[in-house]
């Protein structure tokens, strides 16, 4: 919303993806992220999506000249790391949201 609204100069979404149990991700997801899911390395890689890839999966409800507006101003290249939990937070026994000794919530009730 901030970036949107014009008030950063820059901003970056840090694990943007869902926890374990939240929503299975939709087909359409997947094939959003494919280009980072298709290659393994690109785990801990950051992955550009090209123009037709961000229509897809961002841009999808504008009109062209917004979208190639948007890609211009908002498309940056972005780890594969959240999309990599995303697709398999469902399935991994050991993605249970626990507190952690860096949790400021730890050990309190």
């Amino acid at each position: 919303m901030v970036a949107g609204r014009g008030l950063s100069a820059a901003t970056v979404a840090i694990d943007s993806a869902p926890m374990r149990g939240v929503l299975p991700l939709p087909i359409s997801a997947l094939r959003a992220a494919s280009p980072v899911l298709g290659n393994p390395a690109n785990h801990h890689r950051a992955v550009p999506l090209t123009y037709d890839q961000f229509r897809y999966a961002f841009a999808n409800a504008v009109s062209e000249e917004e979208a190639k507006d948007l890609y211009a101003t908002f498309a940056v290249p972005a780890s594969g790391t959240p999309l990599f939990q995303a697709a398999t937070a469902n399935v991994n026994p050991f993605t249970e949201a626990r507190p952690t000794a860096r949790t400021p919530t730890a050990g309190r009730c």
